[in-house]
């Protein structure tokens, strides 16, 4: 007799026997013992997981002797035709090779029969969704509205290629991928009935390259068997027939590119190709691997994710403590994109050391957190090692009622006398001219207010700004205000200025009369300029104070996106409004509009748009209008 092979020997030949769709089983038996049997049924899932297994299972259930039963007897002649293939009511059709309406229509004239010696015919079609459009239309009444004696069983891989006319009228089933365990549990068990033994991580790695499906790990263990000569079963003897890299190799590889070891990668690499691995599956096996370092880095609980032993799974745990998930994950996606092109190289193996050597030169991923921090670390150590200590935002130390200008009187001012001090008139630099290594050192700010001296020669812009600010009440200070403030410390405080840019301002009147400005900023945005604020708050406030006449209290929060929709009515004080970007981007779309309306308008675009059939797609204003 032909060796029959151990996906066709162990098919299931009850529900009990179907390993891996215990959902589907209860459905089912559930169906079968209520006698709510529906009259169309669609079986879709990968490739091996037991879709026409079921269908027979179900045909066998319905047309028992003993049935409708969940446990068919497999001794009447109905049950052991159906096993046998033999069964004359149940009709299997190929649905790859019976695509065309002229063989539905030859199924709708030979279902008008009854069944010659079963309960039901049982019309099973494989890969239904290889069926044309015409022979799906030719089905619908039939499949709406068939024959008490018939039931539809269809099968498919590809079940989104079905039309949605043929879904909503059957009943579907999803069949799972197996899980790993499961699977080599089920290799176990099918070796023991042929007599074989088997290592635990051989059945694992066995089931692993099944990929959850039982077909393709039983065609896997034909493999194996007619290879093995005798004693145990190894896992060195599963890689070596299989050409499976070892596991092993891919962690000590995976482990140097997290490391930046390029000598071990080479090397590993060289052993790897002289041993007679494929590059390309040896690539993909690397990149697959990959993705379960990044899963174990990631999920609290991997062991459902990773198809992998628990040993294996700890000791990869461990050993990628010293790596973070954005290194991981760059090195990830890099080696992912190079898959193609090791695969269509004219030489895999130098593409591979090309693609491998660049990972190595990868410089790891800083979160931009971190990079905030050390900046404000670098900052506060700069301002520590100044010779004259200085964190305010005024020139000397703070404010004070005795010392409104915050000059000290130990310690000598040496920095050049202002433009208004030496009698010229003050001319401010474009802050695009000031180096973009200046910017980014935190140095003591000056003040923005005039100088206590009088001189003649000041010019009088800077002091009315200052003097009219000054002289708003604190019930009064608003938007405008605030506005003018901002104005006020652009040209000297370039940071804070940009800092502040972005943040919703609300003004309200404390309990002892000093001023509350309320800073919001979107949740997630803006980090650096919080932190920023947060560090230089006493700075800040100080300032402040100096420039309107009124003690300020700072308030710095974030709040939802949602929370922060910008509204551009008048609102009543101490409601926040838009913040100044948000008011700019405002006005400058509002010009826009009006400009838009302004060419529509004219009667010759009009007549253009009309007769031309043209759109206007953008507009350029000139400068004045920017």
């Amino acid at each position: 007799m032909a060796y029959l092979v151990l996906a066709r020997r162990y098919r299931p030949q009850s529900f009990s026997e179907l390993i891996g769709q215990e959902h589907i089983i209860t459905i089912l038996t559930n169906a079968l013992t209520s006698g709510r049997i529906h009259h169309a049924f669609l079986f879709t899932g990968a490739r091996g997981t037991g879709k026409t297994s079921t269908a027979r299972l179900l045909a066998k259930a319905l047309n028992c002797v003993e049935g409708p039963t969940p446990s068919p007897c497999n001794q009447c002649v109905h049950c052991v035709d159906i096993t046998a293939g033999k069964e004359v009511d149940v009709l299997e059709i190929d649905g790859a090779t019976n695509t065309g309406v002229e063989n539905v229509r030859a199924l709708r004239e030979d279902i008008r029969f009854l069944p010659s010696s079963g309960r039901y015919r049982v019309i099973i079609i494989d890969e239904v969704h290889m069926l044309t459009v015409s022979a799906f239309n030719a089905l619908l009444k039939t499949l709406e509205e068939p024959p008490s004696h018939v039931i539809f069983i269809f099968a498919t891989t590809e079940p989104h290629k079905i039309p949605a006319t043929i879904l909503s009228r059957v009943q579907r089933f999803d069949f799972k991928r197996v899980e790993l365990s499961r699977l080599a549990r089920h290799v176990v068990d099918i070796l023991a009935r042929e007599s074989f033994e088997i290592e635990e991580a051989a059945a694992t790695l066995i089931a692993m390259e099944g990929e959850g499906s039982v077909r393709d790990t039983l065609s896997i263990l034909d493999q194996i068997l007619a290879s093995h000569q005798m004693g145990v079963i190894s896992e060195e003897e599963v890689q070596g027939i299989l050409g499976i890299t070892d596991r092993a190799v891919l962690t000590e590889i995976a482990l140097a590119l997290l490391a930046r070891d390029g000598d071990t990668v080479l090397s590993r690499l060289q052993a790897v190709f002289f041993e007679g691995y494929d590059i390309v599956h040896f690539t993909k096996s690397l990149v697959s691997f990959f993705r379960d370092l990044m899963v174990i880095k990631t999920v609290k609980n991997p062991r459902e994710l990773v198809f992998t032993t628990e040993a294996a799974l700890d000791t990869l745990t461990a050993s990628l403590e010293g790596y973070t998930l954005q290194h991981i994950h760059h090195l990830f996606l890099r080696l992912f994109n190079g898959l193609d092109t090791v695969s269509r190289a004219l030489s895999p193996k130098t593409a591979l050391e090309l693609l491998l050597m660049d990972l190595v030169l990868a410089e790891p991923l800083t979160p931009a957190a971190e990079l905030f921090d050390r900046l404000s670390r670098l900052e506060t150590g700069a301002r520590s090692a100044m010779p004259a200590v200085n964190t305010r935002f005024s020139q000397g130390t703070a404010p004070t009622a005795t010392n409104p200008a915050g000059r000290s009187s130990q310690v000598p001012h040496t920095t050049p006398p202002s433009p208004a001090v030496s009698g010229k008139s003050p001319a401010v630099p474009p802050r695009s001219s000031q180096p973009r290594a200046q910017a980014a050192t935190a140095t003591p700010l000056k003040t923005a207010t005039a100088s206590p001296v009088n001189t003649p020669a000041m010019a009088p812009s800077a002091p009315a700004k200052e003097e009219n600010l000054r002289r708003v009440p604190a019930q009064d200070f608003g938007f405008k205000e605030w506005l003018r403030l901002l104005e006020m410390i652009s040209k000297s405080h370039g940071r804070l200025y940009v800092c502040l840019q972005s943040a919703r301002f609300a003004c309200t009147v404390g309990p002892s009369g000093e001023l509350i400005f309320s800073l919001r900023y979107p949740e997630g945005e803006n980090t650096f300029s919080i932190k920023y604020l947060q560090g230089q708050t006493k700075d800040a406030e100080a300032l402040f104070s100096d420039l309107t006449g009124h003690a300020i209290t700072l308030d710095i929060s974030t709040t939802s996106k949602e929370e922060m929709a910008p509204s551009w009515e008048h609102l009543p004080q101490g409601v926040p409004v838009a913040s100044p970007y948000e008011l700019e981007k405002q006005q400058k779309a509002v010009r826009e509009r009006a400009v838009d309306e302004t060419i529509r308008a004219n009667p010759v675009v009009r007549q253009l748009l009309d007769n031309l059939g043209g759109t206007i797609i953008g507009q350029r204003m000139k400068e004045d209008d920017q």
